[in-house]
């Protein structure tokens, strides 16, 4: 017997029970929020239910009075939990943008203005930057057309999906190979700007246009390739299906909000590749889960792999103004220890402690996989008069990326220590074995050293984030197996400063015999 919906809220999350599977809304003010599973977005919680983490994107915001309700839009259930009060309270959770109108968790869990907040004019505007879009690329003699959830929308209902907050286009290419197709999206890139259009690029087959207009409004318009490879149709950035390409010619049209703009042939096949067999049916918790062997092929011809970039971008981007400045101890440990040298750090965050070494005379080339994080970064050295540190960018996650960075590092700066503090934890054990690989690559001419600190005890429950459990044995066997020799091994409690106080730390110094 299905147990009846239950919600009780706190600082950290729902306690859900009852509905595991089922799509439950959840309102703040009587406004919806955020359209969530509770088996998929939370944890097994007390008394058989899920504990359902409050989406990342509001927490800093999380503060105040707001009226909570959770419903199942299947089943009819509701739950009233009254006026709860969060955080620091005071006033009400504010959940709008800076133009006031309130924001939705949308599903790749960034705070956005749903479609479903927008008057009348504001998606004229917005359709309006969509054909303008879609005549530009077909000027360029590529077929162009309504993709992903605009398309849906219109096929579906006539009009825009209220919780979809992105407008969508795709062209067919009529390059075949992913390279060719990279060139190609380069080059449109750049039309757009020869135009006068701002442009994002994305990935390599991906950018954003903001179709200007003369009372400065840029609405965002998505662009991606499609082409043909291989026996199956692509359409970035996670599609793949063996489809021909009569799904998208001849062109045909659809009508949204009003508009008739062109679409694929076969926008049934192309939608249900793109959403799978049930596309006809309203899903405001749809994630888009394509197949390993999709990801890959298509993350390591357009992308790499961007494993928990998101969260990282949204970290440090949370934390402009307020990054801690002092460096942490182990980097003072570390400083004393070698008394100079040439530092390659891996994982640098907001730089605070490649701004500390470079202030103590240690030659510095900091990299980070998060963009926001690098802002930081040359912020702090800036603010402390360090013009000297070099700061880049590393995706542990892409072979390719680690393999060519490290070459260059050994030519560049020729580092005689690697610094990673925080980062054998945060990562897969393929990124730390990459991270293992770019030490010994850019050491070994020197015989330097590798320098390791991360946490050792499994993550307590609430934390959040992407941290995983290295037992400190399994980390110095695989450093071993790439050829170093352990010189220290320290582990402990009192290492760490955060984000884990309590947690177990373990420090690690290796050598490579030089050449």
């Amino acid at each position: 017997m299905a147990h009846p919906l239950t919600v009780t809220c706190s600082d950290v999350g729902m306690l859900v029970r009852g509905h595991a599977d089922d799509r439950l809304d959840l309102l703040f003010d009587g406004r919806l929020l955020w359209s969530f599973l509770p088996g998929r977005e939370g944890r097994p919680g007390g008394d058989g239910g899920y504990l359902v983490p409050w989406p990342r994107a509001i927490r800093p915001r999380l503060h105040g009075v707001a009226s909570v309700v959770v419903t199942s839009p299947g089943t009819g259930a509701r739950v009233d939990c009254g006026e709860v009060t969060f955080g620091r309270g005071g006033g009400r959770v504010d959940l709008r943008d800076e133009d006031g109108f309130p924001l939705v968790v949308d599903k790749g869990g960034r705070l956005e203005r749903a479609f479903a907040t927008l008057g009348p004019e504001e998606k004229a505007l917005l359709l309006d930057g969509v054909r303008r879009t879609l005549e530009v690329l077909d000027r360029h003699g590529l077929p162009a057309f309504l993709a992903k959830g605009c398309l849906l929308g219109a096929v579906r209902q006539g009009r825009l999906i209220d919780h979809d907050v992105d407008a969508d286009v795709a062209y067919l290419s009529a390059r075949h190979q992913p390279f060719d197709v990279i060139l190609e999206s380069l080059r449109l890139e750049r039309r757009f700007q020869r135009l006068g259009w701002r442009t994002r690029r994305m990935t390599a087959g991906f950018f954003k246009v903001f179709p200007p207009r003369a009372d400065g409004v840029e609405p965002a318009i998505d662009v991606f390739a499609a082409f043909r490879h291989d026996g199956h149709l692509y359409v970035l950035p996670n599609v793949r299906a063996p489809l021909d390409e009569d799904v998208v010619l001849p062109l045909s049209t659809v009508t949204v909000e009003g508009v008739t703009l062109p679409a694929p042939a076969d926008v049934g096949a192309l939608l249900e590749a793109t959403y799978g067999p049930g596309w006809r049916v309203p899903d405001p918790t749809f994630k888009f889960r394509p197949p390993v062997k999709t990801k890959r092929t298509l993350g390591g011809w357009m992308r790499g792999t961007r494993r928990n970039l998101r969260y990282w971008d949204e970290t440090y981007a949370l934390q402009a103004g307020s990054s801690p400045r002092d460096p942490a101890r182990f980097a003072d440990w570390v400083a004393e220890r070698e008394g100079g040298g040439a530092v390659l750090e891996v994982g640098c965050g907001d730089g605070r402690d490649a701004v500390h070494l470079a202030a103590q005379g240690f030659t510095v080339h900091a990299t980070d996989y998060s963009e926001s994080a690098l802002a930081l970064a040359r912020e702090h050295a800036l603010e402390a008069g360090l013009d000297t540190v070099r700061f880049e960018r590393l995706n542990l996650h892409d072979l390719r990326h680690v393999l060519v960075k490290g070459a260059l590092a050994v030519r560049t700066t020729a580092p005689t220590v690697v610094y990673a503090r925080n980062v054998v934890d945060a990562v897969d054990r393929a990124a730390r074995r990459n991270l293992v690989r770019l030490a010994r690559t850019v050491l070994q001419p020197s015989g330097g050293r590798l320098y390791l600190e991360h946490h050792t005890e499994r993550p307590r429950p609430g934390l959040g984030g992407p941290w995983v459990h290295v037992p400190a044995e399994e980390l110095v066997a695989e450093v071993q197996a790439a050829g170093f020799v352990v010189e220290h091994l320290e582990v402990g409690r009192g290492l760490q400063e955060e984000p884990r106080a309590e947690a177990c730390g373990h420090r690690l110094v290796a050598a490579v015999p030089a050449r």
